[in-house]
């Protein structure tokens, strides 16, 4: 993903923060990896064979998190539920295969991505991407008018994504087919007790940007995984 802006041609992942946090009185995730256009596995399934992926595995350098989100119990905590991975920043990744580094933007498409509020328009169609455990490895996604949710962010009242899919991106983009942005939520928690819905955070209005930035402008190489602003 990106604003347009890149430094040191890093590539950023947006995700949620609980694929990055545990929250209060946890850590970061340790050894943690990205995994590309995953439906075009050759696997029957998500597996830890890097070779079987068509752009193999890319390694992440540090996660960024907001402080709000390593304070706050859940589902207090669902407000701050956005992170960012940082990868490394080799201008020639070779692919594919296991423990790969480099600039993921020279072989993806990146979206971009909105912290102004104007682009997440309640009533709006809107949907929401991501990876389910229930239909791995395929691409899976929901969509319909998006709705005000009872913890200061969004929701699809009927998506049916479910565990797995977290992190993946929300738009309402007409052109989403085409792998255009911009990206206004990410899939934060899910169903339970049988009923289809997805809730994600508003990326406005909070310090999701000032922890984009923070991740862009890491130093070169930088492998410590920190909670930023």
């Amino acid at each position: 993903m990106n604003d347009g802006n890149l430094d040191n041609d890093r590539s950023i992942i947006l995700t949620a923060a609980h694929c990055v946090h545990e929250g209060p009185g946890g850590g970061f995730a340790e050894s943690a990896i990205f995994i590309p256009n995953q439906a075009g596995t050759d696997g029957s399934r998500t597996d830890f064979d890097c070779n079987n992926d068509p752009l193999g595995c890319w390694v992440v350098d540090f996660g960024v998190v907001s402080n709000d989100w390593v304070a706050n119990a859940w589902p207090n905590s669902i407000p701050w539920d956005y992170g960012f991975y940082a990868l490394g920043n080799d201008s020639d990744p070779q692919y594919p295969g296991s423990g790969l580094r480099g600039s993921l933007d020279n072989v993806t498409t990146p979206m971009d991505v909105s912290f102004d509020a104007a682009d997440a328009t309640v009533n709006v169609y809107t949907r929401a991407l991501g990876y389910s455990y229930s239909d791995d490895p395929n691409f899976m996604y929901c969509g319909e008018p998006v709705t005000d949710s009872s913890y200061q962010g969004l929701l699809l009242r009927n998506c049916g994504l479910s565990g797995g899919a977290s992190g993946g991106p929300w738009s309402q983009s007409t052109e989403l087919n085409l792998g255009k942005g911009p990206i206004i939520s990410v899939n934060s928690y899910g169903p339970s007790r049988g009923k289809p819905y997805m809730g994600g955070p508003r990326l406005s209005g909070n310090d999701a940007e000032c922890l984009f930035d923070a991740a862009k402008l890491a130093g070169a190489g930088s492998t410590v995984s920190r909670v930023g602003c």
